[in-house]
C-alpha cells in the first residue's frame, strides 16, 4: 500500500501599498481601512510595506520615495486606497481622481507589476473609476478578505475571477463582481500601526480612528454608507474594542481617537456597553465620535463624558420639519433640540453640518431651520455647505430632476463631481444664508456656489497646492480666481 502525502506551497508575494489621500483639510486623516488590509495581507503571509502620500509636498519628493521604494523591494502588486473621490464641496471644490491617474501613470513608468484599486470612494464607483484610473483590479467594498484572495491566486497563478468584490477587465468588458460583508468583525485583524507613522497626523492634530461596528440602519437620501458597509450593524464586543484601545495607546503613546463608525450611538446598547467597559477598564482617553440624536438623554450624554467622550459630530444635514423628513433623517426637531441640550449639560462640545440644496430645499425652509436652531442650547460649531453630492444608487439620485443637477464635468458623468441644487436658488438665497451666519461667531458662512457655476472641473496643480479651472468654454488657461487649497 502506498500512502501519497500532499504538501501544499504557499507562494507569498512582496505588496506595496499606498495611500493615495492629501487632502489635509480640516484635519489629515489617517487611512484605516488600508492599515486593516495591510494587517491581513501581513497574517497571510505576504510582505507589506506602505507609502504615505499624505505627507508628500511635491512631485519630485514623491517620484523619489516611489522610485527608490520600487527599486530596492520590487514589489509584486500595489494596492491604491482611495478615501474619497473629491471633497464634496461644491463652492470649494477638490477633485482628486486627476492627481491620482498621474499616480498610476508615474507608476507605470517604473514597475511592471499589476494595481489594484479600493476604498470608501473607489468603492463608489467601481467600474468608472477602474476605466478612468486604468488600474488592472479594483476590489469594491471591504478589501480584508477579497485582497488577500486576489494576492494568492496572482502568486500562484491561479484563477481570481470568482473573488467576491473584485472588479477587472475580462473580453473588452468589465466585470464586477458583488461584493459580501465580513460577518464576524470580531476575528479581523487588527489595524497594522506599525506600517504608517501615526505621529504625523498627531502632531496635525489629527486622531487615530477606531471602529466600534460596522454598518448603518438609516435612510439619509444622499448617503452611500449602507451600501458600503450594509445596512445591518455588525458589532464588536466592548472588549475588543477596548482592547484594541489600549493596544494604540501602548504603541503609539497617545490618548485621543475618533470612533469613525457612520453612527457611534446605535445600537444605543452597544453604545453605552462600549463607554461602560472603558470606564471599568479603567482607560484613561479623549474621544469624539459621528452621532444622531435620536435617543440621547442626559444619562446616555454623562455615561459618553465619563468615558472620556470631548465632542460629537452630530449629523443633523438639515433643520426644518418639512427638510429632516424629506432627506430621510428618521429624526425631528425636538430629538435636535434634546440632544444639543443633553451634550451641553454633560460638557461634550458639538458640532452640527447643514447640507443646503436638497429635494425641496427653498428659502422658507432654510429660514425655518435657522430659526429653530436659534432657539435651542447652542452646538460649537455650525457648518454650513451649498450643494449635496449626488452618488448613483442612493435615492437622491432617483429623486434628482434634471434642472437641479449641477454637472462639474461633462453631463451624465456622475463619476466627475455632481450636485444637486434646486434651479430656483439665487444668489439672493445665498445672501441669506451669509447674512444669518455672519450674525453668530461659530455659524459659518458658506463660500458662494454663484461664483463657480461656469466651473467643468478643478483639478490640482500640486507643486503649487492651488487649482486649474476648466471653464465652459473649453479653456484650460488657470482661472484669475485660482486659490491655495490648504489656506
Amino acid at each position: 500500500m502506498f500512502i501519497y502525502k500532499v504538501f501544499y506551497i504557499f507562494v507569498f508575494m512582496r505588496i506595496i501599498l499606498i495611500n493615495t489621500n492629501q487632502e489635509r483639510w480640516p484635519i489629515p486623516a489617517a487611512p484605516i481601512g488600508l492599515s486593516l488590509v495591510a494587517a491581513s495581507l501581513r497574517k497571510a503571509g505576504h510582505e507589506v510595506r506602505v507609502i504615505d502620500r499624505m505627507f508628500l509636498f511635491s512631485k519630485k519628493e514623491e517620484q523619489a520615495i516611489l522610485s527608490e521604494a520600487i527599486t530596492e523591494f520590487k514589489p509584486e502588486l500595489i494596492g491604491l486606497s482611495l478615501r474619497n473621490i473629491d471633497n464634496t464641496c461644491m463652492s470649494a471644490l477638490r477633485y482628486y481622481l486627476p492627481d491620482i491617474k498621474e499616480l498610476v501613470d508615474l507608476l507605470r513608468t517604473l514597475t511592471d507589476a499589476p494595481l489594484v484599486v479600493g476604498g470608501p470612494g473607489y468603492s463608489l464607483f467601481p467600474v468608472d473609476a477602474l476605466r478612468f484610473l486604468g488600474a488592472e483590479f479594483g476590489i469594491q467594498g471591504e478589501g480584508e478578505i477579497a485582497c488577500v484572495k486576489l494576492a494568492q491566486a496572482l502568486a500562484e497563478d491561479a484563477p481570481y475571477e470568482q473573488i467576491a468584490g473584485l472588479v477587472f477587465k475580462a473580453n473588452g468588458s468589465y466585470q464586477c463582481n458583488p461584493a459580501t460583508l465580513i460577518p464576524d468583525l470580531e476575528h479581523t485583524e487588527p489595524a497594522a500601526f506599525d506600517l504608517l507613522d501615526y505621529k504625523k497626523y498627531i502632531q496635525k492634530k489629527s486622531y487615530i480612528g477606531l471602529q466600534t461596528k460596522r454598518g448603518c440602519a438609516f435612510n439619509c437620501v444622499y448617503c452611500e454608507h449602507p451600501r458600503i458597509d450594509g445596512k445591518t450593524y455588525r458589532l464588536k464586543t466592548p472588549a475588543r474594542v477596548v482592547e484594541e484601545i489600549i493596544a494604540a495607546q501602548r504603541f503609539w503613546n497617545l490618548d485621543y481617537f475618533f470612533f469613525v463608525d457612520s453612527v457611534f450611538n446605535f445600537p444605543t446598547e452597544h453604545a453605552c456597553a462600549v463607554c461602560e467597559e472603558i470606564i471599568r477598564r479603567d482607560v484613561k482617553i479623549k474621544w469624539y465620535a459621528n452621532v444622531n440624536p435620536v435617543g440621547i438623554s442626559d444619562e446616555m450624554a454623562a455615561l459618553m463624558a465619563r468615558s472620556g467622550c470631548i465632542g460629537a459630530d452630530v449629523g443633523i444635514d438639515v433643520a426644518s420639519e418639512e427638510m429632516l423628513e424629506r432627506m430621510g433623517k428618521g429624526f425631528t426637531q425636538s430629538d435636535i433640540a434634546t440632544a444639543a441640550a443633553c451634550y451641553r449639560k454633560a460638557g461634550i462640545a458639538t458640532s452640527f453640518q447643514l447640507l443646503l440644496g436638497g429635494p425641496g430645499e427653498t428659502r422658507e425652509t432654510i429660514a425655518e431651520g435657522f430659526r429653530f436652531l436659534e432657539r435651542i442650547p447652542q452646538p460649537d460649531n455650525i457648518l454650513t455647505v451649498f450643494g449635496i453630492r449626488i452618488y448613483p444608487d442612493t435615492p437622491l439620485f432617483k429623486m434628482a430632476h434634471a434642472e437641479d443637477i449641477v454637472f462639474m464635468g461633462e453631463a451624465g458623468d456622475y463619476l466627475s463631481p455632481t450636485f444637486h441644487l434646486p434651479h430656483d436658488f439665487t444668489p439672493q438665497d445665498f445672501q441669506m444664508v451669509e447674512n444669518w451666519c455672519a450674525q453668530y461667531p461659530h455659524w459659518s458662512t458658506p463660500l458662494n456656489p454663484w461664483q463657480y457655476f461656469n466651473v467643468m472641473r478643478a483639478t490640482r496643480v500640486p507643486q503649487f497646492g492651488k487649482f486649474k479651472i476648466r471653464d465652459l468654454e473649453g479653456s484650460d488657461a488657470e482661472h484669475a480666481g485660482t486659490r491655495n487649497i490648504y489656506h
